[in-house]
């Protein structure tokens, strides 16, 4: 989501913005021809629908698991609002010939967008108690996964786990202690 912004940003400064003078092709094609003005913008498109339908994946992840809509589906539902405000105001931006409101409302929407995935993404990252695939889920694992193992490996990849940290550190703090194997050694 940032890098598209960055090239929407080199959409702007470069003047590139009516290359692509028409809306969804690119001069009436879907694949444009090579001209640098014209394959910044087409690049641009490009990232959108990219970014559109990693959106609506990740939109379909959590709603389909109701422990992650619980916590997440509100902003997710929210940021699938403002990608379809902002698909709109990008069309706009080519119909209107970059009229500045619209140009800047397009801006608005994608910094509105990045802050809501951006919650959504810091949101998963805090949540220590991720929840696990529901129990009774037929879909196959990878071979020698467990259902526990998959969904700490999906949902928190880089964190340990915490439990076995505690247990380990617990074992080694009772392998220092001395152990007392008969009563008459511990009256000594």
């Amino acid at each position: 989501m940032f890098v598209l912004i960055v090239v929407g940003s080199v959409v702007r400064t470069t003047g590139s913005g009516l290359a692509c003078p028409d809306w969804p092709l690119c001069q009436g094609r879907l694949i444009p021809p090579f001209e640098p003005h014209v394959m910044i913008e087409w690049l641009h498109r490009t990232l959108a629908l990219l970014v559109s339908v990693m959106l609506a994946a990740t939109a379909g992840f959590v709603f389909l698991r109701p422990r992650l809509r619980a916590h997440l589906g509100g902003l997710v539902g929210l940021a699938l609002v403002l990608l379809m405000v902002q698909v709109l105001l990008g069309a706009l931006t080519v119909w209107k010939l970059l009229q500045a409101q619209v140009v800047a409302s397009h801006l608005a929407v994608a910094l509105l967008l990045f802050s809501t995935l951006l919650t959504v993404a810091l949101i998963t990252e805090s949540r220590t108690d991720a929840p696990a695939p529901d129990p009774g889920s037929d879909r196959p694992l990878p071979p020698g996964w467990s259902r526990p193992r998959a969904a700490r490996d999906l949902l928190r990849p880089h964190r340990p786990d915490l439990r076995a940290g505690r247990a380990r550190r617990r074992r080694e703090q009772q392998s220092r202690r001395p152990r007392v194997s008969r009563l008459a050694d511990v009256q000594r």
